[in-house]
């Protein structure tokens, strides 16, 4: 099923797809499961959804959720995987996260997972504030300097059209271009502290953050365990490398 997706893709597309759906969507949901974003009666953004792994996973345990991302091609392979999985409460749609097609207070969970740092965050952060009703929870997963250093010094998953090196160098220069309010093109630095301080601003509590996949949730409460392992490491050369943080609108 998987290869009749890869054709024709370049090689860094390619093996992207393959890792997120290689092994079924069961990782995607053990790890929702564990931060409690799923609900018999919950409609769910899933916010710069790419190929849609997450949104079917979400799908899965909640009543409804809409995927969006602002390219065409990543929101028709995931149409395509929802129908092969059976998966018929997720609506996928081309829209931009800065600007939400969607009115205020209409969902109950966010996800925003590893795509942020592309766009002006501050406002896109707005935005999701704006659609999440009052006590809904946001997840937010995004990177700091230490995973552009990973990928300056180790270069994962380098292909023919993907240059890690060259992404790292460009997102310390972005981070710059951002906080002169230029224009920026593709990733930047995200510093878990300014986030953390914006969040409050748009009238957010703060419910637990640290490294991707470390941050739990039991016995009524977030907490944040790590010795948990995620998809990527929290730390990278002793910096803040991949973290996740869960709010709530207040």
């Amino acid at each position: 099923m998987l290869k009749d997706y890869l054709e024709g893709l370049l090689p860094n597309e390619r093996g992207f797809i393959q890792r997120c759906y290689g092994e079924g969507l069961e990782k995607y949901s053990k790890r929702l499961k564990k931060i409690a974003l799923e609900g018999g009666d919950t409609k769910v953004l899933d916010c710069g959804c790419g190929y849609g792994q997450w949104s079917l996973a979400l799908a899965k345990q909640n009543k409804f959720v809409y995927g969006i991302d602002i390219q065409e091609r990543r929101i028709q392979i995931a149409q395509k995987f929802s129908k092969e999985f059976g998966v018929d409460n997720v609506s996928f749609q081309v829209a931009n996260a800065e600007n939400l097609p969607f009115g205020d207070n209409t969902f109950d969970f966010v996800f925003c997972y590893s795509v942020i740092y592309m766009m002006d965050w501050k406002r896109a952060l707005r935005e999701i504030f704006r659609v999440l009703r009052g006590g809904g929870v946001i997840y937010l997963c995004s990177n700091d300097k230490g995973w552009y250093y990973n990928l300056i010094i180790n270069e994962p998953n380098k292909t023919p059209d993907y240059n890690p090196r060259e992404l790292g160098i460009n997102a310390f220069i972005n981070e710059y271009r951002y906080a002169q309010n230029e224009h920026f093109a593709g990733d930047r630095v995200m510093p878990l502290e300014r986030v953390l301080e914006f969040l409050q601003t748009c009238g957010a509590e703060i419910l637990a953050f640290g490294g991707e996949g470390c941050c739990i949730y039991e016995k009524g409460r977030y907490s944040v365990d790590k010795s948990l392992k995620g998809f990527f490491l929290g730390e990278y050369f002793g910096e803040c490398g991949v973290y996740e943080i869960l709010a709530k609108k207040r």
